[in-house]
């Protein structure tokens, strides 16, 4: 008995191949912004005056950013006052006439068992923006350092964009 192929039309052929292709693009989660929005980066900085980084600092950036958080202060009160962690929020929206929410949730070192909050409200007008928390002074010194945090950006009564450090559950 012998066995026969028979061409298959090119169009068939065709068909075939655009359904695989948009069955994988539609498996594919994309890497653009998502629910309106995104965060991009978010960089952590922690600030103690009393760490002598002159000798260790390979790296510009590092003691460029200390002296940026030390800048002004003058006393040993002031610059106390300025130890802490800062966050740096780096995100985009696709709605940038609408005005947004930055919410940054954190535990402590010292009080585990409590969610600190806090809000920053950002005007509309642009779709890159930068945010900015600080957890300095009496807050650093009686509840310790920032152990997880999450920061998620509203727009419109409703979260566009998210990101949650490791030890955050």
């Amino acid at each position: 008995m012998m066995l026969t192929t028979l061409p298959i039309p090119r169009i068939v052929l065709l068909a075939l191949a655009g359904a695989m292709a948009f069955s994988l693009v539609s498996c594919i989660s994309p890497v653009g912004i998502r629910n309106g929005g995104r965060i991009t980066k978010v960089n952590k900085y922690h600030l103690n005056p009393d760490d002598d980084i002159k000798g260790r600092a390979a790296d510009k950036m590092i003691s460029n950013e200390r002296r940026r958080r030390l800048h002004g202060a003058v006393s040993p009160a002031e610059i106390e006052a300025r130890q802490g962690v800062y966050f740096t929020v780096f995100w985009k929206t696709e709605n940038p006439d609408s005005p947004a929410t930055v919410r940054f949730e954190y535990i402590m070192e010292n009080t585990v068992d409590t969610i600190h909050v806090k809000e920053t409200e950002v005007a509309g007008g642009s779709k890159s923006h930068v945010t900015e928390f600080s957890v300095v002074a009496d807050e650093y010194d009686e509840h310790g350092v920032v152990l997880a945090y999450r920061i998620s950006v509203e727009q419109n009564d409703r979260t566009i964009a998210d990101h949650k450090s490791y030890l955050w559950e």
